[in-house]
């Protein structure tokens, strides 16, 4: 078991590193807007690592992969073991990098050729997150689509509780055209913003929004709520604004949203429609609950959504 955290410990930094700069000649990698180090940097690090990762291959077909009953069952056993440890937890399930475990005695050529495809060709899966007030995506994420901020009726005991990013042009399937009362509705959704320190022009319209997707190394969403930065500097600031949500006498509950504080609104739409509304959120600090001092009864309260 010690060999085997001795491997993850010791893998873990390959994840991070590059392949030598003759083997990335072709290839241009854009430095690191986090402020991290440049890829090309632990060309180095890499390199001494390399000389490790033989030695831990060694130790793995002479310690960890004998079979404890004698049986050829298993040492199989123990092989696949090995093997399924590495893929998890060593290259994160990459198909591109069973190469890598197949073979007890990895070759140098066989994991430059895996750290250049992860560079060159990165996994899907960035996080997708809603750009409440906004028809934009920032910091490098992906524009999915973009919409009208909508939502449940204000004075309806039915419906949904979350507020919906409906996109500008709908498809529709098989309809019946008349109105029928045994349906869930949805309206759109307006800034309450008449009293708030912010986003008082916008009060009545609706606010814009766009749906997108972080990069693929961003795979981790964050609604911070009460701050409008991230918890510390390893996660990205998508955007920064208020809380927001229903008002705490109406019958309708929504989510709590972070609402951009340079919010715009959907062209035309202008006039109180009373729909789904959104509302500045306060805390409200008492002995015993939200710690007063901190937290000031009758202050907005700010937001910010991350990724990392």
């Amino acid at each position: 078991m010690a060999a085997f955290h001795l491997l993850f410990c010791l893998f873990s930094p390959l994840l991070f590193s590059v392949v030598s700069p003759s083997t990335l000649a072709s290839v241009t990698i854009s430095p690191d807007e986090t402020g991290e180090p440049n890829l090309e940097d632990l060309v180095t690090d890499f390199r001494k690592e390399l000389a490790d990762l033989k030695e831990i291959i060694a130790l793995l077909q002479n310690r960890i992969i004998k079979p404890e009953d004698g049986s050829e069952t298993g040492r199989q056993q123990h092989a696949q073991d090995v093997r399924d440890f590495v893929a998890k937890y060593l290259l994160q399930n990459r198909r591109s990098a069973l190469s890598l475990t197949n073979s007890s005695a990895a070759s140098s050529e066989d994991l430059n050729s895996y750290l250049l495809t992860y560079h060159t060709n990165p996994p899907s899966g960035g996080a997708v997150y809603t750009h409440w007030g906004r028809d934009d995506c920032v910091n490098g994420s992906e524009l999915v689509y973009t919409g009208m901020a909508t939502g449940a009726h204000y004075a309806h005991t039915g419906g949904g509780v979350n507020y919906l990013c409906l996109p500008h042009e709908p498809i529709y399937s098989d309809i019946e055209t008349s109105a029928h009362g045994s349906r869930s509705l949805l309206y759109s959704a307006e800034y309450e913003t008449s009293t708030a320190p912010h986003l008082q022009s916008l009060h009545d319209q609706t606010p814009s929004c766009a749906v997108c997707r972080a990069p693929p190394n961003r795979p981790t969403k964050l609604l911070f709520p009460g701050r409008n930065e991230c918890p510390s500097s390893k996660w990205r600031l998508e955007y920064k604004g208020y809380l927001m949500s229903s008002c705490y006498t109406h019958k309708t509950r929504t989510d709590f949203v972070c609402m951009d504080e340079d919010g715009e609104a959907v062209p035309g739409t202008t006039g109180s429609q009373d729909g789904a509304l959104f509302y500045m959120v306060e805390a409200r600090c008492s002995a015993g609950g939200i710690q007063c001092g901190p937290y000031v009864n009758g202050y907005e309260l700010t937001c910010a959504v991350c990724t990392i």
